[in-house]
């Protein structure tokens, strides 16, 4: 079974379903003439300056953002808790909450990152993941994308900290349940929330 990800026919086909129910035609889909490269970083960042066409007589300049896509997964125990990972995050600058995962590397499909992922952090595999969703994280700047995957964990998994080969961040995991997710909801990256939502 492939997963239903936005951007692909899936999208097109709940678009129509989308327009004819609510009766609306859907916006004018916007044409790049020309995109340049201003900026990249290996394979983690690239900017690129987008030269979008408005009308016949007209174009504007817009700056995209070409990242890597990620996984991550959302374990649960037999207490019906979730792992966490909490680590100080250089971008933000802050404490965030995160569940398991990383980013998908080059001509790995989403679901191998995953399961990689997992194994580099965590030490677990051969398990059953799930596919949850996938969703663009940034559409307004870029298409790069979160895949969600869930699994049942009932092996014993003890709180633990760890620095995991070739990240920057210190990650300390730990399982949470129901008024702890609620309690501790505002340290939460926006892709855990989406994660939660899915389970």
């Amino acid at each position: 079974m492939q997963m239903k990800e936005i951007g692909q026919t899936y999208q097109e086909n709940l678009l129509k379903v989308l327009s004819e129910e609510f009766e609306f035609k859907v916006p004018f889909k916007r044409k790049i003439k020309k995109e340049t490269t201003i900026y990249k970083n290996k394979n983690y960042l690239e900017l690129l300056e987008s030269k979008v066409i408005l009308d016949s007589n007209n174009e504007t300049l817009y700056s995209r953002i070409k990242r890597q896509s990620f996984s991550q997964v959302i374990l649960i125990n037999e207490r019906e808790e979730v792992l966490f990972q909490l680590r100080y995050r250089i971008g933000c600058k802050d404490y965030v909450l995160e569940l398991p995962g990383g980013a998908i590397e080059r001509d790995e499909s989403p679901k191998k990152a995953a399961e990689r992922e997992l194994e580099e952090e965590l030490g677990i595999k051969c398990i059953n993941l799930i596919e949850a969703g996938s969703f663009y994280m940034d559409p307004m700047r870029s298409k790069y994308k979160g895949y969600f995957f869930k699994s049942k964990y009932l092996n014993i998994l003890q709180p633990f900290t760890s620095i995991v080969k070739g990240e920057l961040e210190e990650s300390r995991f730990f399982w949470m349940g129901d008024r702890q997710i609620k309690k501790y909801f505002p340290l939460m990256a926006s892709s855990t929330i989406i994660g939660l939502y899915l389970t």
